[in-house]
């Protein structure tokens, strides 16, 4: 059935619930919608926004960050690029970023509070010797706003963009007087782990409040002792310490035992929540293109770097644990994988303000971290431990941390089921092999059963309607369909049940 016969098929008002319903419509995106964007007016600058449906917005001066969650459209734009005299200046996407009422927005401002969106934002931006560039994540509005300002100073102003004083997500160890043996100085990891918990999303659907919170839970369970991400994340989802017993890693204080704070997460999924990527060998070097993409899909990162003495072979005499942001890499790699190609990684460092009595009142810094290619892996331009001043840093590996999705707003795989409403239901299945939906009605129901699927990006790439009655239809989907929505509709076109949301993950 083609698309115009919804006019004949469905009411005014089905139509108008459809396009909130779907708001991924091409026609949905219309420019004049983005009018109201907050803009600041600035000489020379302009700012192309991208839609979630690929369409282009373009508008006069730079983005006003710190009004555009107020932007009643912002869950549309799927990211924007600021423009100097025509060439790029940096390009931003959104993640997770979401919409803030008027009333809402009223009183953070009466209270006093600033206008904070939900999400963060990713930022990729050429760097002035023109071979590199640099891409950042975990970026919050004042720290989006930081890097906006800094760049567009630092063009008109034909200078260097100083990365290493943006505000961050970096839990912080605090000062120590003396030796403590609960205290943090060897809890790198845990901090790193409370960091990666944080922006993924996990430590916040567990009820903790702030991420210096998460750092103080692993203080508490733990003592000082060294340990890894990998592990730490593992204990914190499952409650199960896989260095329990081993004295050359920290144990559990006084054999404490609480469970898990996702314990219902099932085995086989533990590993693909949480794990660890080797660098140091030529074989692995390239894991370091796989921790870049997955940070762009909102994964967290912790590197593991280890101090080395050169005697004659290299020996390991410590290690360091530090969160990954970012990195810098050329613009036009070499056909084959180089290591000379990635010269700088971002990260926050829970040693690089512990001078301060509280973690809470602690700078939150990013520093970019340079590296060169060291036989088998990457030597960094860190300071090693003043236990280990005559060591090498070389990066080992990397913890890598999926982001949290809440169960019960998770799109189950579409094979087969009901949609149950006013005591009866349509029954659907899914073939695999052949991409079809079939759909079977109940008897004497009246109305309408509206299927869409889109794409990955979000785009509706199929609707078809059908009879909610007991005739029995089948539809083949596009094939860049991942994800359909089930609307039933009465007689009127009115919608009797809210819409079942099915994910084609089982293709």
């Amino acid at each position: 059935m083609k698309r115009k016969t919804l006019h004949i098929t469905l009411s005014l008002f089905a139509l108008l619930f459809l396009a909130a319903l779907v708001p991924a419509r091409a026609d949905a995106y219309a420019d004049e919608l983005f009018n109201d964007l907050p803009m600041l007016s600035a000489d020379g600058f302009t700012t192309v926004f991208t839609d979630l449906d690929g369409e282009l917005h373009t508008r006069d001066g730079v983005p006003d960050v710190d009004r555009l969650p107020l932007f009643s459209q912002i869950e549309r734009i799927a990211s924007y690029q600021v423009l100097c005299g025509g060439e790029s200046l940096l390009e931003v996407k959104m993640r997770g970023v979401s919409y803030l009422d008027p009333d809402t927005a009223a009183l953070l401002e009466t209270s006093g509070a600033s206008l904070k969106s939900n999400g963060y934002y990713d930022t990729e931006f050429d760097l002035l010797d023109g071979a590199h560039y640099a891409y950042i994540t975990g970026l919050t509005q004042d720290t989006l706003l930081q890097v906006q300002s800094e760049l567009m100073d630092a063009s008109l102003n034909d200078r260097t963009f100083r990365m290493e004083n943006l505000k961050f997500i970096d839990a912080e160890k605090e000062k120590e007087y003396y030796y403590d043996p609960s205290g943090d100085t060897e809890l790198c990891w845990a901090a790193t782990s409370a960091n990666m918990l944080w922006y993924t999303g996990w430590a916040q659907a567990a009820g903790f409040e702030d991420v210096d919170a998460v750092l103080e839970d692993f203080i508490d369970c733990f003592d000082d002792c060294p340990g890894n991400p990998y592990y730490g994340i593992y204990w914190f989802l499952t409650g199960n310490n896989q260095k329990q017993g081993d004295s050359n890693w920290a144990q559990i204080d006084n054999n404490f035992d609480r469970p898990g704070y996702f314990p219902q997460i099932a085995d086989e999924d533990k590993y693909d929540t949480v794990y660890y990527l080797r660098v140091k060998t030529q074989e692995k070097n390239q894991n370091i293109i796989e921790v870049f993409d997955l940070l762009k899909q909102g994964y967290a990162a912790g590197l593991t770097l280890g101090w080395y003495y050169d005697r004659g072979t290299f020996e390991r005499g410590g290690g360091h644990m530090v969160t990954l942001w970012g990195y810098v890499a050329a613009k036009n790699p070499s056909a084959s994988f180089n290591k000379a190609d990635y010269p700088a990684l971002l990260v926050t460092d829970s040693d690089s303000d512990k001078n301060t009595d509280n973690r809470r009142t602690a700078p939150n810094r990013l520093r970019l971290l340079p590296m060169e290619p060291f036989e088998d892996t990457w030597r960094l331009g860190y300071r090693s431990n003043d236990d280990y001043y005559e060591s090498i840093p070389l990066l080992d590996g990397i913890t890598v941390l999926r982001p949290y999705v809440d169960p019960s707003k998770t799109p189950r795989d579409l094979l087969s089921g009901t949609f149950e409403g006013h005591g009866n239901a349509i029954s659907w299945t899914y073939n695999k092999s052949t991409r079809r939906v079939s759909l079977l009605g109940a008897k004497d129901l009246s109305g309408t059963v509206c299927i869409a699927a889109y794409n990955e990006s979000g785009r509706m790439v199929n609707i078809f309607t059908t009879s909610a009655s007991g005739s029995y239809s089948t539809k083949a989907l596009d094939k860049s369909a991942v994800r359909v929505k089930l609307i039933w509709l009465d007689k009127y076109g009115i919608p009797q049940v809210p819409a079942e949301v099915i994910s084609l993950v089982s293709r």
